[in-house]
């Protein structure tokens, strides 16, 4: 393969339509939203159907690549239209399996599956399957022996949407006691016509509730479905090809849904739902919100009468408690953070002083009581603002609602491995604005550990401008920031510019 250009590529196959709906499509994108915003050059290789399928495709930072061959010949069209290859290849692609993916790997440098259904082989590097959280032996059988598995709903790949929405949306859940409006979406396409059954449901059972529904312009069940609406006695409020699903999802006090990728969007925002299987990919995805209770299962579309959900809805629309139940069930499964943490596991490492590798990785609550002990020594508090330390109870409700703040990104540093510090984002006004904080360990303090977890954070946001606090006297933090290429804007104000060259 040809010399890499600096800049990284990822390139990503996967189709939308009628049949298949625009899941594939939509998680895709999510992933170039992050691996653009770290400075990735992003292509999506599609087939005829997908732009229609998913019509906002083109507001996406990425570029398309109308693929006009027949499937055999794919591997080499994406080699001719990109020579010198790609740092990573993504393939969302029930028809795209180990032979595909052999056919790609001279010219992909790393190759990426997207999965829900371990049926196939793959010949790749990663592979990520987030409706299964315990697939490590079925996988296992189907990859090579190197393969890293990237199995769970941490790993969902949900748009920066719904993280700005999360908060907004659980505490609602938790304040609101009665349900004022119902939102009906089973996909793009709604190939099984179940919002239709979904809205005669609620006319035939007499309820008398406003209504939301999600659904794309290519349905063929669109006119149908605003035709059965037109006949309702309750407001029924359509969002066609709507682009801001986690609004539509936060307005919501109930959901009646299929089980497939939309799940996990539900499930971050807390929104309980009356589940429907209308796919036999769902199945697995459907066993795990059941596990959890995250969802009212209803069962398989073609076993759910009008009179299942009607009295599904009456008696859940009745009780709070189950519905909040579900609702903390369902926002404990899935935090949106899925594709940075993809983006974390995949970024080159850095070396410290030794040549030890450093890595970053999203603190969770169980991380609550390490940071709590680094926080409180007394060396570590020495440069903070508030040099006080915090009383437990004060630190775990501050590390419960960093992580719900979807203005702050809370990551351990990772020293081969073994968490050895703390490295805070929090955006500022601008989007691509952030303030940057940084504590290590004490123990392992002179090893060259921030400076190493400072470079891997620079590559997560290579078009990011940052901002340090620094006091005078802090003489090793200075050192660390002008080496990064920070210049002094205050008298303990550090800025550094993003690189225009790339």
């Amino acid at each position: 393969m040809a010399t890499m250009k600096e800049k990284r590529r990822l390139i990503i196959r996967a189709d939308a339509s009628n049949a298949i709906g625009s899941g594939h499509v939509r998680r895709c994108l999510a992933l170039v939203t992050a691996f653009a915003g770290a400075g990735w050059e992003c292509a999506l290789a599609i087939r005829p159907g997908t732009r229609e399928t998913v019509p906002d495709l083109g507001d996406s930072p990425c570029e398309l690549f109308d693929l006009k061959c027949t499937p055999a010949e794919e591997a080499k069209a994406l080699f001719e239209r990109w020579p010198n290859g790609c740092d990573l290849l993504v393939v969302d692609h029930y028809e795209r399996g180990k032979h595909f993916e052999a056919s790609c790997r001279p010219w992909a440098r790393n190759i990426m599956v997207m999965e829900d259904v371990p049926q196939r082989q793959h010949a790749c590097d990663f592979l990520l399957d987030s409706s299964l959280e315990d697939a490590v032996s079925v996988y296992r059988k189907m990859v090579p022996d190197a393969c890293k598995l990237f199995l769970g709903p941490d790993f969902a790949l949900l748009h920066p949407q719904f993280i700005k929405h999360r908060r907004e949306s659980i505490e609602k859940r938790e304040k609101r006691h009665s349900v004022g409006k119902i939102l009906i979406s089973f996909g793009t396409v709604d190939g099984k016509n179940m919002c239709s059954k979904a809205i005669k449901s609620i006319k035939e059972g007499g309820l008398n509730i406003s209504v939301d529904v999600v659904i794309g312009s290519q349905s063929p069940y669109l006119e149908e479905t605003k035709s059965i609406a037109r006949t309702c006695p309750f407001p029924v409020k359509f969002y066609v090809d709507e682009k801001n699903m986690a609004r539509v999802m936060t307005s919501a006090d109930l959901a009646l849904g299929a089980c497939g990728f939309t799940s996990w969007e539900r499930c971050c925002l807390g929104l309980p739902t009356l589940a429907v299987i209308t796919a036999e990919n769902q199945t697995s995805l459907a066993e795990v919100l059941r596990r959890h209770h995250a969802i009212d299962f209803l069962g398989w579309h073609e076993n759910v009468s009008l009179e299942t959900i009607a009295r599904s809805l009456k008696k859940i629309l009745n009780n709070h408690e189950t519905r909040i139940k579900i609702s903390r069930n369902a926002s404990r499964l899935c935090d949106g953070r899925g594709p940075l943490r993809v983006l974390l596991k995949l970024l080159p490492s850095e070396k410290t002083n030794n040549g030890t590798q450093v890595r970053l990785r999203l603190c969770t609550l169980s991380d609550t009581e390490m940071i709590y002990q680094w926080q409180s020594d007394e060396r570590t508090r020495l440069y903070f603002r508030n040099s006080a330390i915090p009383d437990y109870a004060a630190h775990e409700q501050w590390i419960q609602g960093s992580l719900m703040d979807p203005d702050r990104i809370l990551t351990l540093i990772l020293y081969d491995g073994i968490p050895s510090g703390v490295l805070r984002l929090d955006r500022l006004d601008k989007e691509d604005s952030w303030e940057i904080s940084i504590y290590v360990d004490p123990d392992k303090y002179n090893q060259g550990i921030g400076r190493a977890a400072l470079a891997f954070t620079l590559k997560m946001y290579r078009f990011a401008t940052f901002f340090a606090e620094v006091f005078p006297e802090n003489r090793p933090s200075q050192k660390l920031f002008k080496s990064a290429g920070f210049r002094k804007v205050g008298k303990t104000r550090y800025r550094r510019d993003p690189k225009k060259e790339l």
